[in-house]
């Protein structure tokens, strides 16, 4: 007797096991269905923000250090960042013609001068040590949940701006005066909530401006860390280039790797 031909179908009652399968089984397999490709330049632009915002870490702290050491006034730190505030508003504005939240900033900007003597005696029981120790963790936590422009579970805009100010109070608690204290976390406000922000404008506006920014905060970085400790000067430079050119290089030589299957075993998707 003919044996009966097996149908890929569950309504019907065939004299074959529920596991059975013939050899037409991997024809419908497909290999990396909707896999974005990157190219290497798209990759080295995009890893732009990741140096920014080690950057900016990097320039909070040693304006830290140089408050602490008293080679920079806290009353001329107040009046840079305000004046670079101001521009970036008003480029913002001729850009988008949008109007910023002046009042909502001056808002955070007073609540942050008239905690700050709460700020300065918060953690004066705690050990310095311990204090640095907080302080590498919130930053960490700053990159880590940092908002790259890709949409993952992880990022969080929320999480990465508490950290990143809350690292500055740390810092700040070991500063001499109040208005020390106020202008550190002042600037931290401005480099983790204002920044970011200006820095995804400058993106969409120009690509070369962009570019121009990137390359810029890094060199200000590593510039302000020479003055301070050149190790930490060099492991920045090295850092930038990894980001920028190695990891991008090892990214693209891997997706040629990648090998996602797809077959008759997964669940049926209605087009």
């Amino acid at each position: 007797m003919e044996r009966k031909q097996w149908k890929k179908v569950l309504y019907e009652d065939q004299e074959f096991p529920t596991n059975y399968t013939d050899d037409t089984f991997l024809e419908s397999m497909k290999k990396n269905v909707n896999t974005r490709m990157h190219d290497l330049r798209t990759v080295i632009f995009e890893s732009g923000i990741v140096s920014q915002q080690l950057a900016s870490i990097c320039i909070l702290v040693c304006v830290f250090i140089n408050l602490e050491n008293c080679r920079l006034d806290p009353e001329t730190l107040i009046l840079l960042v305000s004046c670079l505030l101001l521009v970036g508003f008003l480029v913002h504005h001729l850009l988008y013609q949008l109007h910023p939240d002046i009042s909502s900033f001056l808002v955070v900007s007073i609540l942050i001068f008239g905690f700050s003597p709460i700020l300065k005696t918060l953690m004066k029981t705690i050990s310095t040590d311990t204090i640095y120790a907080m302080t590498v963790f919130m930053f960490m936590c700053n990159m880590l949940f940092h908002d790259y422009g890709v949409d993952v579970a992880i990022v969080s805009k929320a999480i990465s701006l508490n950290a990143g100010v809350f690292g500055a109070v740390c810092l700040s608690s070991r500063l001499q005066t109040t208005i020390h204290v106020y202008a550190c976390v002042y600037f931290a406000v401005m480099l983790f909530a204002i920044l970011p922000e200006f820095r995804k404008a400058v993106k969409k506006f120009h690509r070369k401006a962009y570019i121009l920014q990137t390359e810029g905060m890094v060199l200000l970085a590593i510039s302000m860390l020479n003055s301070i400790n050149q190790v930490g000067a060099l492991a920045l430079f090295i850092s930038h280039v990894a980001i920028t050119f190695l990891f991008p290089l090892w990214m693209i030589r891997l997706q040629a790797l990648k090998n996602n299957i797809y077959g008759p075993w997964d669940e049926a998707m209605i087009e």
